[in-house]
């Protein structure tokens, strides 16, 4: 090692441990950088709070929840459990005014979603109908206008917007609710949820849909009731293909079903 790369290490160190943000989980330690020979990677989270985070399976694993009615197969990638930490967070975000949470959960979906990506393209998933390489945009499920000015955000669009960036391509405004609802949270059977959500998403403009892969992401996957209706609302406007994503989920190992081993950089 000669001098100069010897400083170089040192400034690094330095500039990672007073130049950077906190961690987003434990707010107390650096957040994770990685340096490669093309570009350096900003994690949101130190190297202690990725490692704990309750991942489902392990952390270089993606889940997917499947189901086939009426002859709609809706597949989404499913990349944590909710519970713990993951749980208080996720509320935070949600209902208490976290927003800068966004960069947190926009990364993890990134992350997954190019992980998945890259099992895809190696031949190392069974692949299935929604499955797909490219991706041209990044969307959500919005709020209700009514719900959105309550709040005074909507956390759906953030999430969005941030994993948009880590993957460096479009997030689209895609869909509309068109009536509002009751909060899938406060209902308890799958056919309340089923019924409360069905049919309140149509496109916003299909113009921005037609022909293109988009991404579809939400926080919490419950029943999958939400995330199905944005599908289906998608592809009812011409969408060519609909990737779903949830951040996390607490539904059995019996209804997630293993993808395949991911690496740990987009």
């Amino acid at each position: 090692m000669n001098l100069f790369s010897g400083l170089t290490d040192i400034l690094r160190a330095l500039e990672d441990y007073y130049r950077y943000e906190a961690c987003y989980i434990c707010n107390n330690h650096p957040i994770k950088i990685d340096y490669t020979e093309d570009e350096i990677l900003y994690w949101p989270f130190c190297a202690e709070c990725f490692a704990i985070l309750p991942w489902r399976l392990t952390v270089n694993s993606v889940l997917r929840f499947i189901e086939t009615d009426d002859n709609f197969e809706f597949s989404s990638l499913v990349c944590l459990y909710y519970r713990g930490i993951v749980r208080t967070l996720i509320r935070k975000y949600k209902f208490y005014q976290e927003r800068n949470l966004s960069k947190l959960w926009g990364f993890i979906a990134a992350l997954t979603c190019a992980g998945y990506r890259k099992a895809l393209s190696s031949g190392n998933i069974a692949p299935v109908s929604s499955d797909m390489l490219h991706i041209d945009a990044v969307s959500f499920l919005p709020l209700h206008p009514a719900r959105k000015l309550e709040r005074s955000y909507d956390q759906a669009e953030l999430l969005a917007i941030a994993c948009a960036e880590y993957l460096q391509i479009p997030c689209l405004s895609t869909l509309k609710r068109q009536r509002e609802t009751q909060r899938q949270s406060s209902l308890q059977s799958r056919s309340e949820r089923y019924n409360n959500i069905k049919s309140a998403f149509v496109a916003d403009d299909s113009v921005l849909i037609k022909g293109k892969n988009i991404l579809l992401l939400d926080d919490v996957l419950s029943t999958g009731s939400s995330l199905s209706a944005g599908v289906k609302a998608l592809y009812d406007a011409g969408a060519y293909g609909v990737l779903a994503l949830a951040l996390a989920s607490n539904l059995s190992a019996r209804e997630l079903h293993f993808v395949g081993k991911i690496g740990n950089k987009i």
